[in-house]
């Protein structure tokens, strides 16, 4: 299982980022560990019990389970 540090709103793997919405995904699913500063783990339902996150990530999963790859729309001003 691969260890993914959680710092400051961000998932990292060594030097990379990795998209927040992917990182919960793989987190779902049972393909990363992620853990904080302090080694402590952190599960999914963590990040989902804010309503934003647990809104825009249901409609994340949807779509990738849809066979869409979803990519940030950071570049339009939007989250997908």
């Amino acid at each position: 299982m691969k260890k993914i540090l959680y710092k400051d709103g961000i998932f990292l793997d060594n030097d990379k980022v990795i998209y927040f919405y992917d990182a919960l995904y793989l987190l779902e699913k049972g393909e990363i560990d992620v853990y904080n500063e302090k080694g402590e783990k952190l599960d999914i339902n963590y990040f989902l019990r804010d309503k934003k996150i647990n809104l825009y990530y249901y409609f994340y999963k949807y779509f990738k389970e849809k066979g869409y790859i979803v990519g940030t729309g950071l570049k339009f001003g939007g989250v997908f």
